[in-house]
């Protein structure tokens, strides 16, 4: 299962080899472009994942409600088909929609990422002549290739992780307000 996961992303895949753009969101698309689709499959998993934890707090809520409303001999007849879906949600649908939201982010994207952003970088600056090499310290041109890629790569993670967290709880909380 592993491997499925790890192969989503091939870091060394061919490309052209360019000067990677100088503003911020041109740099960001030059390098995420050619696996948008494997960051909106990310981000759709991460959404299912997020709502199914959200369900567990609003299906303990429900329960709260029912069992002070609905008499004990009438519960399952009252609510036995809403049991029967969140048991599905709690049971099936969370736990994959979160194994696969791990999978993708830890086993295809993160290590993936930060190959494929480092060795485009490598491969432009084995290109340059030795006087690019002579007017800047080699440390500072190594350091740069070496740190471009997990810094996006804790960039893209930290938006998908966090912002799905946080729109749908923030979504959730605007009931609780009223």
């Amino acid at each position: 299962m592993y491997t499925y996961f790890e192969r989503l992303l091939d870091p060394l895949a061919p490309c052209d080899i360019v000067a990677p753009p100088r503003h911020t969101v041109a740099f960001i698309r030059h390098f995420l472009w050619p696996i948008r689709w494997l960051l909106v499959i990310t981000l759709a998993v991460s959404g299912v994942a997020a709502l199914s934890e959200l369900s567990i707090y609003v299906f303990l809520g429900m329960l709260v409600d029912w069992m002070t409303e609905t008499p004990a001999s009438d519960f399952l007849e009252a609510h036995g088909l809403a049991l029967l879906g969140m048991i599905l949600v709690a049971f099936v649908v969370r736990p994959v929609a979160v194994l696969a939201s791990r999978g993708l982010s830890t086993l295809a994207l993160v290590p993936g990422i930060g190959n494929l952003v480092r060795w485009r970088n490598h491969r432009y600056v084995l290109r340059q002549s030795l006087s690019y090499f002579q007017n800047d310290f080699a440390g500072r041109i190594a350091q740069k290739v070496m740190q471009t890629g997990p810094n996006l790569r804790e960039a893209v993670m930290n938006v998908i992780d966090g912002v799905w967290l946080l729109v749908i709880f923030l979504i959730a909380a605007v009931p609780a307000v009223d």
